[in-house]
């Protein structure tokens, strides 16, 4: 198992000594070309195999995921050659990949990066990817992960699909977990004029006014103007602070609707930072006018 980073990094540095070059940037628009030129030269340290080639003589899927796994809980990078050698047997290492993340637990951090990897050789393949896996994951999901963003954006992509809209819905109303409910929520607002997505924005609107932000966007993203008068009382709400006044304006503005409401937020944490910066810009202005002058 080589680090092939290592390895290109000592060819790197010997190849600048040979060439004499002082000043290393200048070679900085040649590294892409220098690292080829290296992955197809024969290396001594790859048992004078090109390390282009290095895992040809692998051709058992199992073994070849094996390898990935060293590599990842080693905490090396994991080589191109590897993951391409990998797609060169997709068809028989798609399953392993989909075992691999349904055996994946949320509080399984070590395998982590072995999920990620495996979720990005299934989009190289163009396999389905496993939806209900990924569903029930950030299900279970209290907090942000890498894990869980990538498979947020994978089913968002793949919310037009009217059995991935219901599995999301289904899990939303099951999960326990507010950062997860956020998530499933945002994926469904996707969906335009949505009934269910709207009733699950709007209640969670009504009864969490911290977050007006949150929920007045994912109304504006489903698009139905009925949430106008919500926005509307929210805006006049004396409680609401300026940076949800803000956004919650935005929304309003998103759907059509006219925001005439002037409110003053003097004491505002957020207020006074932008009111304070405005006038720091402002002077800076005068300064260099001055200057100029």
């Amino acid at each position: 198992m080589l680090d092939f980073e290592k390895e290109f990094q000592t060819y790197l540095h010997e190849l600048i000594k040979e060439k004499g070059i002082t000043d290393v940037s200048e070679i900085d628009d040649e590294i892409s070309d220098i690292y080829e030129q290296w992955l197809d030269t024969p290396q001594a340290a790859f048992l004078n195999k090109k390390p282009r080639a290095f895992f040809s003589d692998v051709t058992d899927p199992i073994k070849l995921i094996e390898v990935l796994g060293l590599y990842v809980f080693s905490d090396i990078a994991v080589p191109g050659p590897l993951l391409n050698r990998i797609l060169d047997y997709k068809d028989q290492a798609y399953p392993i990949l989909l075992i691999t993340i349904k055996n994946y637990h949320i509080d399984d951090q070590s395998m982590a990066k072995l999920v990620l990897n495996c979720i990005g050789l299934i989009g190289e393949m163009k396999k389905p990817h496993p939806i209900s896996d990924y569903v029930r994951i950030v299900k279970s999901a209290s907090a942000s992960t890498e894990v869980v963003e990538t498979m947020v954006e994978i089913l968002r992509a793949e919310s037009m699909h009217e059995q991935v809209q219901n599995s999301i819905k289904h899990a939303y109303l099951e999960t326990t977990h507010e950062f997860s409910k956020d998530c499933l929520l945002d994926i469904i607002s996707e969906i335009p004029n949505d009934e269910q997505a709207y009733e699950y924005a709007l209640d969670c609107f009504l009864n969490e006014p911290s977050k007006s932000w949150l929920y007045a966007h994912m109304l504006a993203k489903i698009g139905n103007f009925d949430c106008e008068p919500y926005l509307i009382e929210r805006l006049k709400s004396e409680q609401i602070d300026y940076y949800n006044y803000c956004q919650v304006k935005e929304a309003l503005e998103e759907i059509g609707g006219v925001c005439d409401i002037e409110r003053k937020f003097d004491g505002d944490v957020d207020f006074e930072k932008i009111v304070h910066d405005k006038e720091e810009a402002e002077h800076e202005s005068e300064i260099e006018e001055d200057d100029y002058e």
